[in-house]
């Protein structure tokens, strides 16, 4: 019998929440497709208006509340071997945790490992 597992839907709802918000607020999001991804799951491009701000960033994003402590509210998202991958990225990447029990992201608690800024 074949299966499709919860942390599938789950890794979707997060993917699809994040696309959401960065499209309503009228800038671009691209996914990546996990075949072709080696730790950066989309990129956004930054729109003001209809004017392209010339700025994209990369995203990790996981999803599931096993990524959230309530007692902190924080997040964490495991670096293993993405961490150096992520450092020498030419882009600034960020980490976004999607929390289904409470329908919101957070920027994750090991963002300071990523690269903030170019």
């Amino acid at each position: 019998m074949a299966i499709y597992k919860q942390t599938n839907i789950t890794a979707k709802e997060g993917i699809n929440f994040v696309r959401s918000t960065v499209e309503t607020a009228g800038s671009l999001f691209h996914k990546i497709e996990q075949e072709n991804d080696f730790g950066i799951d989309a990129l956004i491009e930054f729109v003001n208006g209809e004017e392209s701000l010339n700025k994209k960033i990369a995203l990790q994003i996981k999803s599931g509340n096993s990524y959230y402590v309530s007692s902190s509210d924080e997040c964490f998202i495991p670096t293993d071997s993405h961490r150096e991958y992520w450092l020498k990225h030419p882009l600034p990447v960020f980490g976004i945790v999607f929390v289904p029990m409470l329908s919101v992201c957070i920027l994750g608690r090991h963002y300071k490992l990523f690269k903030i800024s170019p």
